[in-house]
């Protein structure tokens, strides 16, 4: 099984990395995780130039960066796992840039073509903010549809709040067994083939 740990914080070794590598180690069972942080990759905004519109919905961007390398990944993963922070209420800068570039994967399958078979999908979303009804509605909203792009759904999540950072999440054994715990049981589920 191929597991990609997508992190969508702008902080190496932060909260949601932390969560990451619980989750992660619980879902591999000490097996090998491809990861890949946003925070180390190359990704230029979208420019809404439309250009992805037309056929063969290539970006014009495509060649400059590192988005559909990040794709690619996806698309060959069997399971993707996505942390991120929430930040006013949405994804940090760095990963809503990678949502918006797949702009032109969205505009292929829109035109008829396929999407293929995407990977299950988890998310585990923080944020520091205490309460909030829709804290993490937007952010999950737009991880719903990017996915989507890839032929996946959102399978499971897991939302957090009052976490400023890694010690918050540290200091509080119970939640950091219960996420090493999700990851367990999804591995259980998908070794039953009942994602």
């Amino acid at each position: 099984m191929r597991i990609l740990s997508l992190l969508g914080s702008p902080r190496a070794n932060g909260t949601t990395h932390t969560m990451a590598r619980l989750i992660a180690g619980g879902l591999s069972g000490g097996g090998p995780v491809e990861e890949i942080a946003l925070q180390e990759k190359h990704l230029r905004p979208c420019r809404g130039c439309q250009s992805c519109a037309a056929a063969p919905h290539v970006c014009p961007l495509a060649r400059t960066d590192d988005a559909e390398a990040v794709f690619a990944a996806i698309a060959a993963a069997d399971v993707v796992l996505w942390t991120s922070p929430v930040y006013f209420y949405g994804l940090p800068a760095q990963a809503k840039a990678l949502v918006d570039r797949s702009q032109r994967i969205w505009a292929g399958v829109e035109a008829g073509r396929p999407a293929g078979k995407g990977p299950v999908v988890l998310a585990a979303l923080a944020a520091a903010r205490p309460r909030g009804e829709q804290l993490f509605t937007g952010s999950l909203l737009g991880l719903k549809y990017f996915f989507a792009s890839f032929g996946a759904q959102l399978a499971d999540t897991r939302t957090l709040r009052g976490l400023s950072c890694p010690e918050d999440l540290l200091s509080r054994p119970d939640l950091c067994a219960d996420l090493e715990r999700w990851g367990r049981d999804w591995a259980v589920r998908l070794a039953e083939g009942r994602p």
